[in-house]
C-alpha cells in the first residue's frame, strides 16, 4: 500500500537552502517514535511544525462504523502541522508511525521567526500548499466523475516515476485499495477483475502487475472524461 500513497512533488528539504532546513532542525527538539505509535489525533491544537526527518507517518482517521481510511503518507522531509499554526484550525487526521520514526517539532514562536526573516520558508510552504490543493482538486473531480475502475488504474499509476517504462509493479493488496479509496473489498475486486480481463493489470499476491504503463495511462486518459492536464516543468 505505502507506494501507492508516495507523493512524487517536491518536499520542503528540496525546496530549501541546506543551510535554512538545517537552521530549521537546530531550532526544533527532535523526537523518537516506535512502529504503530500515535503521533497526533485527530482534533488537536499543538502549534508545532512538524517534520519528518527518518521513517514514515500514515495519516488517516477512523469512522463512527470502525473504518479506516487512508489519507496520505508522510516520508523524510514532508512536514504537518501548518494549518494549527497559522490558522489555529484543529488537525484533521489521526497520524501514526509506521516503523521506527524520527520527527522534529519546531514550537510556533521559533518557527514563526524564522519564518518571517527567511523569505524562502514562505515561498516554499506556498509552492507545496498549492501542489497540495491542485492534486486534491484532481482528487475530488475524479471521485465525481470517474467509474471505480478508472479511480483504481489512476491510482496505480501515481506510483510510477517513469511512464516511459513497459511495465511496472506495484506492492499491495485489494484491502489497501480499499482503505484508500473508502469502498468495499467486493467492489474493488470486481473491478480490477474488469480491468485484467482488457490486459490492463495482472493482478499477483500482495501486488498487482500493470504490464504496459503508457496503455493504461492512456486507457485512463480516455475513460476520465475530462482532458488531462500536463505539469509544466520549470
Amino acid at each position: 500500500m505505502l507506494s501507492l500513497l508516495q507523493a512524487n512533488s517536491r518536499s520542503l528539504a528540496d525546496l530549501l537552502p541546506a543551510a535554512l532546513m538545517a537552521e530549521i532542525r537546530r531550532q526544533g527538539r527532535r523526537a523518537t517514535y516506535v512502529g504503530g505509535e500515535l503521533i497526533q489525533q485527530r482534533g488537536d491544537l499543538k502549534r508545532a511544525f512538524s517534520i519528518v526527518e527518518s521513517g514514515q507517518v500514515l495519516a488517516g482517521n477512523v469512522g463512527a462504523d470502525g473504518a479506516f481510511l487512508t489519507t496520505t503518507l508522510l516520508n523524510p522531509g514532508d512536514y504537518f502541522g501548518e494549518l494549527t499554526l497559522f490558522v489555529n484550525l484543529p488537525r484533521t487526521q489521526n497520524l501514526w508511525a509506521i516503523g521506527a520514526t524520527e520527527i522534529t517539532h519546531v514550537d510556533e514562536r521559533r518557527f514563526l521567526a524564522l519564518f518571517d526573516r527567511e523569505p524562502a520558508l514562505p515561498r516554499a510552504l506556498l509552492t507545496i500548499t498549492l501542489h497540495r490543493l491542485h492534486f486534491v482538486a484532481e482528487v475530488m473531480d475524479a471521485q465525481r466523475r470517474w467509474p471505480l475502475a478508472v479511480r483504481i488504474a489512476h491510482l496505480l499509476l501515481t506510483s510510477v516515476v517513469d511512464r516511459t517504462n513497459a511495465g511496472h509493479e506495484v506492492s499491495c493488496r485489494q484491502e489497501d485499495l480499499a482503505t484508500i479509496l473508502g469502498v468495499s473489498r467486493v467492489s474493488i475486486g470486481k473491478a480490477l477483475k474488469a480491468l485484467q480481463s482488457e490486459g490492463l493489470v495482472i493482478v499477483k499476491y500482495g501486488r498487482i502487475l500493470l504490464p504496459d504503463v503508457a496503455r493504461l495511462s492512456a486507457w485512463v486518459d480516455d475513460a476520465r472524461q475530462i482532458a488531462p492536464i500536463v505539469p509544466v516543468a520549470r
